[in-house]
């Protein structure tokens, strides 16, 4: 009992942002993962946008709605970052935001309409 208060003593009360980076290796296979997703013409109308993206450049810009999501942002501010960033309409935006949700901070899920 004595160890588990010690332990529980160090904990952080505060969201771990650090904690949820992933290696390298991982966020290059998400990236390529939600490329290959937006792409698709079955999940967006706006296919094209993406069509000089890379899995880096695509992780890069989940990563930044991630960091929306994080500061608590209301979901119209994130999907309208989304769509200033990318370059795309509200669906694609509310598709985006839902998939790097899921793919890079699955924590906040629920706040990006995921589940």
């Amino acid at each position: 009992m004595v160890v588990l208060v010690a332990v529980l003593a160090g904990c952080s009360a505060g969201p771990a942002v650090e904690a949820e980076r992933e290696p390298t290796e991982t966020v290059d296979r998400r990236g390529a993962v939600l490329l290959e997703a937006v792409t698709n013409p079955e999940n967006l109308r706006e296919v094209s946008a993406f069509s000089e993206a890379t899995p880096e450049s695509v992780a890069q810009h989940a990563e930044a709605t991630c960091d929306d999501l994080r500061a608590a942002m209301p979901m119209a501010d994130v999907w309208r970052n989304v769509m200033e960033r990318d370059g795309i309409d509200m669906f694609d935006a509310d598709y985006f935001t839902r998939a790097s949700a899921k793919l890079y901070c699955p924590r906040y899920q629920r706040e990006a309409g995921y589940l």
